[in-house]
C-alpha cells in the first residue's frame, strides 16, 4: 500500500523524467533474486572466513560488508592518531572484500539453476525498458546488467559501454569508443571488469560469464571492485582505475547537462556521499524509489523520505515514487 499524496506512481510522473539519467542500486538486482541480499552473502561468507571476521560482524551486529570495511577503516585512523600498531587490519580487511567477491560469484543465479530461465525472462522484459533512459548509471557489481545490454544488443544495438578491441578473451576500455548513442556505466566496477597489463578489461561474453569469472579469481585475478567502506576510501579507489575515473566524471558531465535524474534501489548510503555529492551538485531534478513494502506506515514513509531529503541542499524539486511503478519485472 502506498499513500498517493506522499508516494507517487512512476507513471505520473513519467513525462518529466523522459530520457533521463538512471542510477542503479542492489534493489535492482533484488527483484531478480533474493540472493543478492547483503544477508545472503553474509551468510555464504560467514560459513569460511576466519574467527576473526565472524567476531567482527557479529561484535558490529551487521551483515553488511560495507559497514564492517567503515569500521575497520574508522580503527586505522584512531590507530594512526595515537601510534598504535594497526597492520593486521589490512589483512582483515582484503579477506572481507575477497570474501564479498568470491561470496557474490558463488551465489550468483547460474544458467544451471532451476530459476534461470524465470530470471532469463525477467531480463528480456526489462531490457526493453531501459529505451526509455539516456544513460545507464550503476554501482551494482553483478552480472544482471551484461545480459540485458546482451539482450538489446540482439534487438536494437542502443547501449555501448566502451569496451572494444577483443583479443578472443577480453574487450579492452577505450573512452574514444562513441559506437553507440547511450551508455552503461559501472561506477563501482563489476564481477567480470579486470585489469590485463594495466588496461582494464571485460571478459566476453561466452557459453558460462561466472564459470570464467571464477577461473579469474582462482588464479587470484580479482575483479575491479569498488567496496570500501566509506565514501573517502571509495572515491580513492575509484580515483586509481582508469575505467572508473571516466565512469565519475561521466556521471558529472551527463546529469548536470540535463539537470535530471532518476535513482531506482539505491540507498544513497554514507558509504556513497561522493555520488549524493556529485547529484547535488549537479541535478535540478531528481526521482527517488522507495520501497513500500518497507514502510508500512505512512509515519515510516514520511521518515524515509525524510532521510532521503537530507541529503540534498541544492537539487531543486524531489520526487518520490513507489518502486513498484516503474519496471515491469
Amino acid at each position: 500500500m502506498y499513500w498517493p499524496e506522499e508516494l507517487k506512481n512512476y507513471n505520473d510522473i513519467k513525462e518529466k523524467f523522459s530520457n533521463a539519467n538512471i542510477l542503479l542500486g542492489n534493489g535492482f538486482s533484488i527483484n531478480f533474486s533474493d540472493t543478492f541480499r547483503y544477508k545472503k552473502l553474509y551468510d555464504f561468507f560467514i560459513k569460511s572466513c576466519s574467527d576473526a571476521s565472524k567476531k567482527l560482524f557479529k561484535e558490529l551486529d551487521t551483515d553488511n560488508f560495507e559497514n564492517v570495511l567503515e569500521s575497520i577503516e574508522t580503527t586505522e585512523l584512531v590507530c594512526k592518531a595515537l601510534n598504535i600498531n594497526y597492520n593486521k587490519f589490512e589483512e582483515h580487511k582484503i579477506e572481507i572484500k575477497k570474501g564479498l567477491i568470491d561470496s557474490i560469484g558463488n551465489i550468483h543465479p547460474k544458467i544451471t539453476d532451476p530459476n534461470w530461465l524465470e530470471i532469463k525472462n525477467k531480463l528480456n522484459l526489462v531490457s526493453s525498458q531501459f529505451n526509455e533512459f539516456e544513460n545507464i548509471f550503476t554501482t551494482n557489481y553483478d552480472i544482471l546488467l551484461y545480459y540485458i545490454i546482451l539482450a538489446l544488443e540482439d534487438e536494437n544495438p542502443i547501449f555501448g559501454d566502451y569496451f572494444a578491441h577483443s583479443d578472443g578473451e577480453y574487450t579492452y576500455f577505450d573512452e574514444s569508443n562513441l559506437s553507440r548513442e547511450r551508455h552503461i556505466y559501472y561506477l563501482h566496477g563489476a564481477l567480470f571488469l579486470f585489469e590485463q597489463n594495466f588496461d582494464t578489461c571485460k571478459i566476453k561474453a561466452k557459453n558460462s560469464l561466472l564459470n570464467d569469472i571464477s577461473k579469474e579469481i582462482e588464479n587470484n585475478n580479482y575483479p575491479i571492485f569498488v567496496s570500501e567502506g566509506t565514501s573517502n576510501s571509495k572515491l580513492k579507489a575509484i580515483k586509481s582505475n582508469d575505467y572508473l575515473t571516466f565512469c565519475l566524471k561521466q556521471f558529472k558531465k551527463k546529469i548536470n547537462s540535463d539537470g535530471r535524474l532518476v535513482i531506482f534501489g539505491q540507498s544513497l548510503s554514507d558509504q556513497d556521499q561522493h555520488l549524493v555529492d556529485i547529484i547535488d551538485e549537479n541535478c535540478k531534478k531528481i526521482a527517488i524509489s522507495i520501497n513500500s513494502d518497507h514502510c508500512p506506515t505512512i509515519g515510516a514513509l514520511k521518515q524515509k523520505k525524510s532521510e532521503f531529503q537530507a541529503k540534498f541542499k541544492r537539487v531543486e524539486e524531489i520526487f518520490f515514487y513507489d518502486s513498484k511503478t516503474l519496471f515491469n519485472f
